[in-house]
């Protein structure tokens, strides 16, 4: 027979465990808090944009990276990295 106490006890062990998850994944969403804030703000993210598809030159012409600056990220990769790139 399920008794009040037994019920009592079902409904704390779900609400801690339940607050236990909570706090957790405020944790992990905490850090995307301010870069969300900055995004909406002060750089003009509009969520309700959906991203554009591009090819890949496309894509590589948005970065504004230059000639240089590529050989140098290039420069510091390992080998094997670099030749997947190739």
């Amino acid at each position: 027979m399920v008794t009040r106490t037994d019920e009592l006890d079902v409904i704390e062990t779900t609400v801690q465990k339940t607050y236990r998850w909570i706090r957790e994944l405020s944790d992990e969403l905490g850090g995307i808090g301010p870069m969300l804030i900055r995004g909406l703000y002060y750089e003009g993210w509009d969520p309700s944009r959906a991203p554009r598809k591009m090819r890949q030159a496309e894509f590589v012409e948005t970065l504004h990276v230059t000639p240089g600056e590529t050989a140098d990220v290039l420069g510091i990769l390992p080998e094997e990295i670099r030749t997947l790139l190739d």
